[in-house]
């Protein structure tokens, strides 16, 4: 698979930073974490340079250029990935360190410190808050956005009471629902 060198840049420097103690190769963990600070640094890091287009899908803002140069990453022995509680989790191998501090190179100081202060401040926030931070300020790219169950029955017990409609008949509605599922 072929891999656009400058492209990928960014995936490369965006591992390399470190966050708290650990001073470089902080791992990313899952591939929705690692497109959302892709995606943070293009729109609210203002690095619009970055070269992946991005587009509303199941978790927001999606650029399939991101999956397609990580796993060419990955298999060039420059990204290692290994199983985490919350799907994958990527990091440099010694191979990938090397090629990260030329790509950082090649991207500007001020384009690495709002890499790493995107990475010290989202890196570590729990998924559900960072997708939501995301959809909360970008709606335009959740029209294709999965929805939570509890956020479909809340949408559903607000629109059910401007109709007029109860509570009681609402948790009715959706037990009998449940029920009809499970069999």
């Amino acid at each position: 698979m072929v891999v656009s060198a400058r492209r990928s840049r960014w995936i490369l420097a965006l591992l390399f930073e470190g966050e708290g103690r650990q001073r470089y190769n902080k791992p990313v963990e899952g591939r929705t974490r690692l497109m959302k600070e892709l995606f943070l640094l293009k729109m609210t890091f203002g690095l619009k340079e970055i070269e992946y287009e991005f587009v509303p899908y199941w978790y927001g803002p999606f650029s399939p250029g991101v999956y397609t140069d990580l796993e060419s990453l990955a298999e060039d022995g420059f990204v290692e990935t290994r199983n985490g509680p919350a799907g994958d989790i990527f990091s440099l191998t010694p191979r990938g360190i090397d090629t990260a501090q030329d790509a950082r190179a090649t991207i500007g100081k001020m384009a690495i410190e709002r890499i790493k202060t995107c990475k010290e401040r989202f890196n570590s926030m729990p998924l559900n808050q960072l997708v939501a931070y995301v959809y909360e300020r970008w709606p335009k790219y959740t029209v294709r956005a999965l929805k939570s169950p509890s956020s479909v029955l809340a949408a559903l017990r607000k629109e059910a009471k401007a109709a007029g409609i109860t509570e009681e008949d609402v948790t009715r509605a959706i037990a009998e629902y449940r029920g009809q599922a499970s069999t």
